[in-house]
């Protein structure tokens, strides 16, 4: 197994250099007066060229941004590109993510060279909390239906890259992307408020599987196990563990 050290630089092509990723993860610069702030939101939403689409005349989603820049203490600016919205959820850019680990002091390695089909990391923490790996590779890809679009079969690798940061950021560095560890894509994927519990696609046991249970008596009230009514309730419980894992 081989190990390539990157505090601060990706691998090339898959993301900004040292100094980039530096500067993006730059101090809030905002105003901290809400009348200020207001003023400065009001402004920016009709900034036409200089900010996303989305907060085109619209100064409340601006001001939204400016505390969570105040919050992560990056740049007002950084905080309007690098992130997005979905039904009240937040989540950032993979590369802002890295950012700011390393602002933070972690150091994060490629346990393995990134390839088109799998990218495997490690965060090594500076402090006394445990460090950790996670890998994200083409067959999660295929399984969630994204090697179909466009985008992923140009650059899978690219997408494996940031997909991994984001991941080893939600487990092992909650605490320096404080909730918003979803990149934009990952994001606009999770839609659990219509969740179908009778939706859910469940795998059929095996038949001797099926069998075997059938045969098992409930201690409590001796009936027989129902494969047909325990699947729907482990349906409606598996909606219901989607939707709390949304909060």
């Amino acid at each position: 197994m081989s190990t390539t050290t990157t505090a601060a630089t990706p691998v090339a092509g898959t993301g900004p250099s040292t100094a980039a990723l530096q500067k993006m993860a730059g101090r809030y610069d905002g105003p901290r007066d809400i009348g200020d702030q207001l003023r400065l939101a009001t402004a920016l939403a009709g900034a036409k060229n200089a900010v996303p689409e989305m907060y085109l005349g619209n100064a409340g989603d601006i001001l939204a941004a400016i505390y969570q820049a105040m919050a992560l203490d990056v740049s007002v600016m950084t905080a309007l590109q690098q992130f997005t919205y979905n039904k009240g959820k937040s989540g950032m850019s993979g590369a802002l993510m890295l950012a700011l680990i390393i602002r933070a002091g972690h150091r994060v390695e490629h346990v393995t060279e990134p390839s088109d089909k799998k990218v495997h990391m490690r965060l090594v923490r500076c402090d006394d909390q445990p460090d950790g790996e996670t890998s994200w590779t083409l067959a999660e890809a295929a399984v969630a239906k994204l090697t179909n679009k466009t985008i992923w079969q140009m650059y899978p690798s690219d997408l494996l890259y940031w997909r991994c940061v984001s991941r080893l950021a939600r487990r092992f560095a909650a605490d320096v992307v404080q909730g918003f560890g979803y990149t934009p894509e990952e994001l606009s994927s999770i839609n659990v408020d219509d969740v179908d519990s009778a939706a859910i696609e469940v795998r059929e046991p095996d038949p001797d599987v099926v069998a075997f249970l059938s045969g098992m008596d409930d201690p409590e009230t001796g009936a027989r196990w129902d494969h047909a009514a325990t699947t729907k309730k482990w349906k409606a419980s598996l909606a219901g563990l989607l939707r709390e894992s949304s909060k």
